[in-house]
C-alpha cells in the first residue's frame, strides 16, 4: 500500500508542476505579466475538478517560479489572478 500512496503523491507532484508550467507558458505566449483564470469543482459542466482542487498547490509552485496569485469566489466559480513578481 505504501508504494501505491507514494506513486499517487509523485503523480500529484508532477501534475501540479505541469499545471503551473502551463500557466507560465501561457503568460509568456501572450506576453502578459498579469493573467486571469477560472476554476470550479463542478465537473458536470465541463470544469476540471482535479485542477480546481489542486490550485493551492499549483499557486505554491507558481510562487516558487516568481508568480503571485490571488483568488475570489463568485457563484461557485473561483477567479484566479496570476501576476509576475518583479
Amino acid at each position: 500500500m505504501e508504494n501505491t500512496l507514494e506513486q499517487l503523491r509523485e503523480k500529484k507532484r508532477a501534475y501540479v508542476k505541469e499545471e503551473a508550467q502551463k500557466i507560465v507558458d501561457d503568460m509568456v505566449r501572450r506576453g502578459v505579466t498579469t493573467m486571469t483564470d477560472m476554476t470550479c469543482p463542478d465537473a458536470h459542466f465541463g470544469w476540471n475538478a482535479e485542477r480546481h482542487a489542486s490550485m493551492p498547490q499549483i499557486c505554491e509552485e507558481l510562487r516558487k517560479m516568481g508568480v503571485a496569485s490571488s483568488s475570489k469566489v463568485n457563484w461557485g466559480v473561483t477567479d484566479w489572478v496570476f501576476t509576475l513578481i518583479p
